[in-house]
């Protein structure tokens, strides 16, 4: 047996887009596509479950909420990353879906849409001051 041929399966994980880093979590992930506009942080992704395309649209005071290390209402806390989720299920199957976000990530997004105009900085600075209110974090 030729050396080429004992890591021929090594070989196929390597010239994955993603190499020895590729899998079913990663495929997941690079099929997420999000997009920021006017009402928020879209994100459209396959769901685990049935597979059919799913929108979750993040709203701007929820972006900010969690972007201030804060739990927006009714979302969930993931443990093992630190991150937070939209309590959202699929509109087909009903099957939890769970987007994370970590508030660095919500902050760039939020920063993206001001940069792209679809939302003011003053609405956020609003938002911010508003939720720092009601947390009691002045």
């Amino acid at each position: 047996m030729s050396r080429k041929q004992d890591f021929d399966d090594v070989q196929e994980l390597r010239n994955g887009s993603l190499g020895v880093l590729g899998g079913e979590g990663a495929d997941f992930l690079e099929k997420v596509k999000t997009e920021i506009k006017p009402e928020g942080i879209v994100s459209v992704c396959p769901c685990g479950q049935c597979g059919r395309p799913q929108a979750i649209t993040v709203e701007w005071p929820e972006a900010v909420v969690g972007s201030l290390s804060l739990m927006p209402p009714n979302w969930g806390h993931d443990e093992q990353s630190g991150s937070i989720y939209a309590n959202v299920g699929c509109g087909s199957c009903r099957y939890q879906l769970k987007l994370l976000f970590s508030p660095q990530e919500l902050k760039r997004h939020i920063m993206t849409g001001i940069n792209q105009g679809d939302v003011s900085a003053g609405y956020i600075q609003g938002l911010v001051n508003q939720t720092k209110t009601v947390a009691g974090l002045r």
